[in-house]
């Protein structure tokens, strides 16, 4: 693979676990558009699943959370697949046009917007939403409720 392919496709796969900017330009973003309309519910909860492996490996959490080699590669060949199919045939002529405006970022940007939404459909889910609260039952009520007096 060229170094300028690689770039894109590096730049694409850590957009997907960043915050979403503003979109750069209307090529840009029909591209995301593009993205969000031609991927399925199924792809983006892969995608999310392919953001969590990506983060269990990080130091802070890879003490907690163990996933075998063998799982981390077929997520990165999945997500190597569904990226090419996202690219070079679903949204190929917005990806060209959005190049043309405003290069490399564009990849960047339109993945971004297409994590963002991932993210918000797997925050929807009931599970997610109680295992994100569950630490409200140990909230010092009284000490917050002092500070803010």
């Amino acid at each position: 693979m060229r170094r300028f392919s690689l770039g894109l496709v590096l730049m694409a796969a850590l957009a997907l676990s960043a915050p979403a900017p503003a979109l750069a330009g209307s090529t840009t973003d029909r591209f995301a558009d593009c993205l969000v309309m031609n991927t399925t519910g199924r792809d983006r909860v892969f995608l999310m699943r392919w953001v969590v492996f990506s983060y269990a490996t990080h130091p802070a959490v890879s003490d907690a959370i163990t996933l075998p080699p063998e799982a981390l590669d077929e997520a990165d060949r999945m997500l190597a697949d569904l990226f090419v199919d996202l690219v070079a045939d679903r949204c190929l002529s917005e990806a060209r046009a959005a190049m043309e405006e405003i290069g490399p970022q564009a990849f960047e940007l339109a993945f971004e917007a297409l994590g963002q939404i991932a993210a918000v459909e797997t925050m929807n889910d009931r599970g997610v939403q109680e295992r994100m609260q569950a630490f409200v039952q140990y909230l010092d009520e009284d000490r917050l409720d002092a500070a803010f007096e």
